[in-house]
């Protein structure tokens, strides 16, 4: 949850558009909604009563609201992505600022690849997190609970039919988004390992050649590829099981809902068109439920990027500027080592050991030694 919410202030900056949004998405439910009552009436009072000019009138009506549907769900749609590329845009920018600030030693404890995939992969997931909980997420709650008030004031005895399956469904939903996030989050650690090895062989392409190395570099990065492949199949073995219970359940709602309705129609309880509008309102309930599922694959997915993402913001920098620090402008000073030591992080051995020397302004030095003796370290 602090995950997602840290996410989520990200939008702060954008609340506007996100008021916007949510005017245009209650606007296109509210017309989505009227249609099928509009052809409910237009069964019993036009077919029924053989009146072909309110039949003609119904079907104007219906082109109308759905014309109306279609501005308002381009909005939602528009203000949505820019809302989420805009946060996209800020959390890059953010990510690289403070990798600016990030010491060597952090640098020499991180692969190339695993900060590559947070700027990118990373933050694609959480952008895509961002469409689908600010759209569909919401979509889905509204459209569940007014579609199960039109229902219950329909017909109570068909509503409690169709929705008894629904806590399941909703409870099976949540469920399955808790089991799939280690995958996802395994997903993520690997295909970051992949793009580590792939940078090191594209930067070091003349090293590889040198030493003939070509095919031991390849079969590495294979096996790589490899595992990227059989996580990512072992997270859509696990989705793709999800899909087809949730359709079967939906399925069995639906049968029982139209045995039942058609039941109450041959006895006179409810008309043809009431029937009609019940199963177009259930319908709906179908595209809410499949949403949940892809909604918490998505935010599952934008939880494990977001962990490494803040992990890597949340680094301190060892050496930070102090508030009052000047800010350094065109400078010609000299370079000076004091009796200066180095050793890496996790080795006894110094790299560096009591070096002074000083590099006047336009002299050049020259740094000659062994493999190991320093000379990198001094320059880094």
């Amino acid at each position: 949850m602090a995950v997602t919410l840290r996410i989520l202030r990200y939008l702060l900056p954008y609340w506007r558009r996100v008021v916007l949004l949510y005017i245009a998405l209650f606007a296109s439910l509210g017309l989505q909604l009227t249609i099928p009552m509009v052809i409910a009436r237009a069964i019993d009072d036009g077919i029924g009563e053989r009146d072909s000019r309110f039949l003609i009138e119904s079907a104007l009506l219906i082109v109308g609201l759905t014309l109306l549907q279609g501005i308002f769900t381009f909005a939602r749609s528009y203000l949505v992505q820019s809302a989420a590329e805009r946060v996209a845009y800020d959390m890059r920018n953010e990510l690289y600022a403070h990798l600016q600030r990030l010491t060597y030693a952090f640098y020499d404890q991180s692969q190339t690849g695993q900060l590559m995939s947070r700027a990118t992969e990373d933050i694609n997931n959480i952008r895509a997190m961002l469409v689908m909980a600010m759209r569909p997420l919401v979509l889905a709650v509204a459209t569940l609970i007014a579609v199960t008030i039109i229902l219950l004031r329909i017909d109570l005895l068909l509503a409690v039919v169709a929705l008894s399956i629904m806590p399941f469904l909703i409870w099976y939903s949540v469920r399955f988004g808790v089991a799939i996030r280690p995958m996802f989050l395994k997903v993520q650690e690997q295909f970051g390992s992949m793009t580590s090895a792939l940078q090191e062989n594209v930067a070091g392409s003349r090293v590889v050649r040198a030493f003939a190395q070509e095919q031991a570099e390849s079969d590495r990065f294979e096996a790589e590829l490899e595992e990227l492949f059989e996580r990512n199949l072992r997270a859509a073995r696990r989705w793709a099981f999800a899909y087809p219970l949730t359709l079967l359940l939906s399925g069995v709602g639906l049968a029982a809902v139209l045995w039942l309705g058609g039941y109450q129609v041959l006895t006179g309880a409810i008309s043809v068109g009431t029937l009609v509008a019940f199963n177009r309102y259930l319908t709906l309930l179908n595209d809410p439920v499949r949403w949940l599922g892809l909604v918490v694959n998505r935010i599952a997915r934008a939880i494990a990027s977001g962990e490494r993402i803040f992990g890597t913001l949340d680094t301190k920098p060892k050496i930070e500027d102090r508030p009052d620090a000047i800010e350094l402008t065109k400078a010609r000073g000299d370079v000076r080592f004091d009796d200066v030591s180095f050793a890496f992080a996790g080795t006894r051995r110094a790299a560096l050991e009591n070096v002074s020397f000083t590099a006047e302004p336009g002299q050049i030095v020259a740094l000659v030694g062994p493999t190991g003796a320093g000379k990198s370290a001094i320059v880094n």
